[in-house]
């Protein structure tokens, strides 16, 4: 059990030790710290009850002194059970980033180091310079993972007692060490006597982590859930030549093919399956280019460009932005700048935008994100929406989740769910009530699926001649501000569903006295914790606010995974295509049933990662790690 359900005192403790480090000199706690320090590793545990009280109030005050406020008892209490190594479910605004940086100022006592994890580089950026000032206070160490770092730079960022960095990054530089720890392992039989009789030392390396002790994961639901179904793989430029003409070839290929007659995509599985009559007649586009230089089956060619075509959708699955075709975060709507799809698909889809197609790479090496995480000595983290995940997260992580209570009561007002027949019913119904909303002065965020969702709402607005932002699924700061000012009266903000993630929306006066921040939900995501996500951009902290989901028979969700709820809700439409029916509970065994098969699918995943790593150790006969 968490201390601080053994210790109901624990928050009045940290209050009453705080206040006696008011009359101290920086320097001071400094040296209290130091001796924590000494104690802590005497002990071999930073939790023990009095050594966890003592270190939230040397934080509590730290922070207090950089910041000028006060952390709440729920913040404290939060702050011990991820020190303990639980999940803590804290609902959005009331100060996670506090108080994961109040559980790495104790868990740093062990002088193993912790490793404070985030979703993408700018939040770790911004929440590392943000804090930096308070961990300098009390003498601790930090460091910073930036995506443009020197190997020395990255080095120094992991030998620090508290490293933050986003949570792709940690496994990355796992998976190079490894590579560096490979290539000493296929040293040449003898390599190592002949450079020890010339002086020499063979078999040392320097890697960028230390082992992996404590980490501390912000959206750890995120993380640890939705985006394990993707395994880490480091990739590199594949040997031999890689032709791009025969990509072109099969796009052109495709367009003539005729779906039913010359391939099938089986449902659920997406499999892709390619008549023998229809790869016959390809191939003679292939039979007067003898120079051709293929890189793999030809059949696979074919594949790949068929899912390019009728599977991944340009705004929804990848975006086209100068020339480079970048990938879409089915879970947060982030683009990310630096990840392609494997074996060539990457290509096929550039081949489809007729944009620059670039060199195939090959897998160096992977690991599944369960069993990467699954190295380090204790685990724990911070969400909003854990509640629903209890069963993969101790399965999986042995991980317990902990609910903390709101620091004031929730004033959020959830309205009655409105469904529609068509997209553009949909849409129509929501840029009128946003319109109403906007003249009341009320500020509306519009949380979307896709980026094509975002571009087809603003268009109804500008019919309406409705001000509104559209943000993109760049993270960076520009974001970050235009989010932080949605909370304006009258505010009117298009975004894909995550944007902003991590960003306080705080409401001017005018917005507060109209009723608070309003959240739409356009779409909702196969996985209800994504929506809750959203929906908790409003009323924070004891601020007024409501939300409100949309949904419509075209809806991916409803299309896919139920079409006779799509046949229902056409045959109810009324003229305006609204439909008099509450579908919340129907909507929500869809997505516990989808979210128990995308479980399923994680569980099988680390498998069969177990399993490829034993085989690994088998054939090569040594263990890296």
């Amino acid at each position: 059990m968490p201390l601080f359900t053994r210790m109901p005192d624990l928050a009045d403790r940290v209050r009453q030790l705080r206040k006696s480090l008011l009359a101290l000199r920086d320097a001071e706690l400094q040296w209290e710290v130091s001796e924590l320090r000494e104690r802590a590793l005497m002990l071999t545990s930073s939790t023990e009850s009095n050594l966890l009280a003592r270190s939230l109030a040397l934080g509590s005050e730290a922070i207090r002194r950089v910041f000028g406020f006060e952390l709440h008892d729920v913040q404290i209490q939060g702050a011990a059970a991820v020190a303990h190594g639980d999940v803590v479910q804290m609902q959005t605004g009331e100060g996670k980033t506090m108080v994961a940086a109040l559980a790495a100022t104790n868990r740093s006592l062990s002088g193993r180091g912790v490793h404070v994890i985030t979703t993408n580089s700018y939040l770790a950026e911004r929440d590392g310079e943000e804090l930096r000032p308070v961990f300098e206070l009390l003498g601790i160490p930090l460091g910073v993972l930036r995506q443009d770092a020197t190997l020395a730079e990255t080095r120094r960022a992991y030998a620090a007692e508290v490293t933050y960095g986003p949570g792709y990054q940690f496994g990355f530089d796992y998976l190079k060490d490894q590579l560096v720890l490979r290539s000493v392992v296929d040293v040449p039989l003898g390599s190592q006597l002949r450079a020890c009789m010339n002086g020499q030392r063979v078999g040392e390396v320097s890697l960028r982590q230390r082992p992996r002790d404590m980490a501390i994961i912000d959206e750890i639901d995120s993380v640890l859930l939705d985006e394990a179904s993707t395994p880490l793989i480091l990739s590199g430029a594949a040997s031999g030549a890689d032709d791009t003409v025969p990509y072109e070839i099969a796009r052109d290929c495709v367009s003539r093919f005729v779906e039913d007659t010359d391939f099938t995509i089986e449902s659920p599985s997406q499999r892709i399956l390619i008549s023998i009559d229809a790869v016959t007649r390809s191939q003679q586009a292939l039979a007067g280019r003898p120079q051709l230089c293929l890189s793999r089956p030809w059949a696979t060619y074919l594949r790949n460009a068929i899912q390019a075509q009728y599977r991944l959708l340009r705004n929804e699955h990848y975006a086209v932005i100068e020339d480079e075709v970048r990938i879409v975060d089915q879970n947060t709507g982030r683009i990310f700048v630096d990840r392609s799809w494997r074996d060539g698909l990457h290509q096929a889809v550039q081949a489809k935008e007729h944009a620059t197609i670039t060199p195939s790479e090959t897998s160096l090496a992977r690991i599944t994100r369960q069993r990467y995480f699954q190295q380090y000595t204790q685990l724990a983290g911070l969400t909003g929406t854990a509640i629903g995940a209890e069963a993969e997260f101790r399965s999986t992580y042995s991980l317990r989740v902990l609910p903390i209570a709101t620091a004031r009561p929730c004033l959020r007002q959830i309205a009655p769910l409105r469904a529609f027949s068509t997209l553009s019913a949909k849409r129509q119904a929501i840029a009128h009530n946003t319109a109403h909303r906007h003249r009341c002065g009320q500020p509306v965020l519009i949380g979307t699926r896709t980026i094509e969702e975002s571009r087809q709402l603003s268009e109804c607005m500008r019919a309406l001649r409705l001000p509104h932002v559209v943000l993109n699924g760049l993270q960076d700061a520009d974001e970050a501000t235009i989010v932080s000012q949605a909370g304006h009266a009258g505010a009117i903000t298009i975004a894909t569903n995550m944007a902003g993630r991590g960003t306080d929306i705080k409401l001017n006066a005018e917005a507060r006295a109209a009723g608070g921040l309003h959240v739409i939900v356009t779409e909702p995501h196969t996985s209800q914790r994504v929506d809750r996500q959203l929906i908790g951009r409003c009323s924070r902290q004891g601020d007024p606010g409501s939300a409100q989901v949309f949904v419509c028979a075209e809806d991916q969700l409803i299309r896919t995974h139920a079409p006779g709820l799509a046949n229902r809700l056409r045959r109810r439409a009324e003229s305006d295509g609204e439909c008099d029916c509450d579908l919340t509970a129907d909507v929500l065994r869809i997505q516990q049933r989808i979210e128990k098969e995308q479980s399923r699918q994680r569980t099988a995943l680390l498998k069969q990662d177990e399993w490829l790593d034993r085989v690994r150790k088998i054939l090569s006969g040594a263990e890296t790690e």
